[in-house]
């Protein structure tokens, strides 16, 4: 059936090589091998014209969508290859669905049987082939063109009636020309303010999509260089007081400088198609995933993304500002990776309009790591979270007699490590968990332990789980918009009746107006549950000491429970 998922029909392990410099013409095989011979392996590798060479390895896809950013790199008319082979109990014809985001050719045991080599945006499956295929193994090659950036604005609406907006690339002037602007205007940028050091940001990612000196770049490598180079045209345009990124369907990076190590940061923001500062708008936060490449930020995912398609998605349909933090890269959201975030949301308040009762929190992988840590430190920020297949604990993994063995010491640092340590705040928080059975990278039995657990204590949680899907396939199948959809049916309640609290950090040992100064012991938990129980009596119940609640009524009177 066509809607079933796995291996068999969606094709994610590969070998893959690259970039190679030239169009969908260039070879990729070792020793002017052709098509019709393809038969790569690990390790094998292909001299390339200016003495370099690309070797070909493995490659696995979380999802059915293959990236090859990192393959094709900056490099102009740079294309990536892939290889892999089907196994066909017997032969017979098959259909053979392919979707790119830019010029694709594919190679079926040496015989072309699709070639699109028109520049075009990501649409899954868009071009179906019916092939022969062989009892036993096929050898499938596909080569592959660089991804380019958007900027022409093009609207529709979809069956449903929504209004759907993408963007297309295309840039007007010498972009060269422009680019040595950018780079004197850098040299001179006063970076102790966020214009300049991002100016000056926008200048080194310039020089690291030319993949060259700009002294030496030739003709007119516009798609390389557009998106900092509208980005900076834009920021100049505000600088005389027109408008520039702050618009409908603007791309507007968030910058400040962090006080602790004075380092810029930064945060792409999305506005929706019909932004009126006039009103006020939800926001939502989407915290990615894990890189384990761990490049500088011009090189990070998505940085040079002016219109990221899961932000103007989420924007054209559901009518949210959407941000993407950067959250010091690999941090899991924790330290100065949750003050990141926090930072994030303090600006895109400050830039835009924003209703503080509808915040919301996703993130999938390392990002579904994030919206736990994040949110169970500052439930009061916001409204509803949805994590995606993220989030651990370690008594899923321990036996009961090895939970038995472990010493105070210990079970309080596993404790500490855990994603729910401190969930106690949510009590007043929706959750939305969504994970797939077949995930190869995190278990899917700690999203059962940790939603079991909020079940138990009566908190308000909603578990999707998705047969045969692996890591990151969810992505894949639009389940932001589900998340998305969900989130926005829900305010934050900024002065809740019953506030619970449970932290292993006093910085964080706080909740709407319960907040707990002082703490007996750096190993243990301050832990703390207050309940307005009549007009002016809170029942108090804690653990530790220095407990100060603060409430907006008029001669409060505490009366502890006993």
């Amino acid at each position: 059936m066509p809607w079933e998922r796995g291996d068999e029909r969606f094709l994610r392990g590969w070998l893959v090589a690259g970039p190679f410099p030239g169009g969908l013409d260039t070879n990729c095989l070792p020793g002017g091998a052709g098509e019709a011979d393809a038969q790569p392996m690990d390790g094998m590798e292909v001299k390339l014209p200016d003495g370099t060479s690309v070797k070909w390895h493995p490659q696995r896809s979380w999802g059915d969508v293959v990236g090859f950013d990192d393959l094709t790199g900056p490099k102009d008319e740079a294309i990536a290859c892939a290889f892999t082979k089907v196994l066909r109990p017997a032969a017979g014809k098959a259909l053979l669905s392919v979707g790119s985001g830019d010029g694709v050719r594919v190679w079926l045991n040496g015989k072309l049987v699709l070639s699109k080599d028109a520049l075009r945006s990501l649409t899954l499956d868009e071009d179906q082939v019916e092939v022969e295929m062989n009892a036993g193994e096929n050898a499938l090659l596909v080569k592959v063109s660089a991804l380019r950036s958007y900027e022409v604005r093009c609207s529709t609406r979809t069956y449903k009636g929504l209004l759907y907006i993408t963007h297309l690339p295309w840039y007007k002037g010498d972009s060269l020309t422009k680019a040595r602007e950018l780079a004197a205007a850098a040299a001179k940028a006063d970076v102790s303010m966020p214009e300049g050091f991002t100016v000056k940001m926008l200048a080194e990612m310039v020089g690291d999509r030319l993949g060259t000196k700009l002294s030496e770049a030739k003709g007119n490598p516009w798609e390389k260089i557009h998106s900092p180079l509208m980005e900076y045209s834009e920021i100049m345009l505000e600088r005389k007081g027109q408008t520039g990124r702050i618009r409908p369907s603007g791309f507007v990076r968030l910058a400040y400088r962090d006080e602790v190590d004075g380092s810029p940061q930064f945060c792409r923001a999305y506005l929706p198609a019909g932004y009126d500062p006039a009103k006020k708008w939800p926001l939502v936060i989407q915290i990615h995933g894990y890189n384990g490449l761990n490049p500088v930020y011009v090189r990070w995912w998505r940085a040079s993304a002016r219109h990221a398609e899961i932000g103007t998605e989420f924007s054209n349909h559901q009518g949210v500002i959407y941000i993407e933090p950067h959250g010091r890269g690999n941090t899991s959201y924790l330290g100065m990776g949750d003050s990141d975030v926090m930072h994030a949301i303090a600006e895109a308040k400050r830039r835009f309009s924003i209703d503080a009762d509808r915040i919301y929190l996703t993130g999938d992988s390392m990002g579904g790591w994030g919206t736990w840590n994040v949110s169970t430190r500052h439930p009061d920020v916001f409204a509803a979270i949805a994590p995606v297949f993220g989030g651990a604990d370690y008594h899923s993994r321990t036996s009961e007699e090895d939970l038995a063995g472990l010493t105070p010491i210990d079970r309080f640092l596993a404790d500490k490590g855990s994603s729910w340590s401190m969930a106690d705040s949510l009590l007043n928080t929706p959750i939305l968990v969504q994970h797939g059975d077949a995930d190869q990278a995190v278990n899917v039995d700690f999203s059962r332990y940790g939603v079991r657990m909020l079940q138990r204590w009566g908190y308000n949680v909603r578990y999707h789980e998705y047969p045969g899907y692996i890591h990151e396939a969810l992505e894949s199948q639009n389940n932001g918009n589900l998340s998305i959809g969900w989130l926005l049916q829900h305010r934050l309640d900024p002065n809740p009746r019953h506030v619970r609290i449970r932290s292993a950090e006093l910085r964080h040992a706080s909740a709407y107006w319960v907040h707990i100064l002082h703490g007996a012991s750096p190993l243990a938990f301050m832990v703390a549950d207050a309940q307005i129980v009549d007009r002016n009596v809170i029942r108090l119940t804690p653990k530790m000491s220095w407990i100060s609640s603060f409430l907006p009524l008029r001669f409060l009177s505490i009366q502890p429970s006993r």
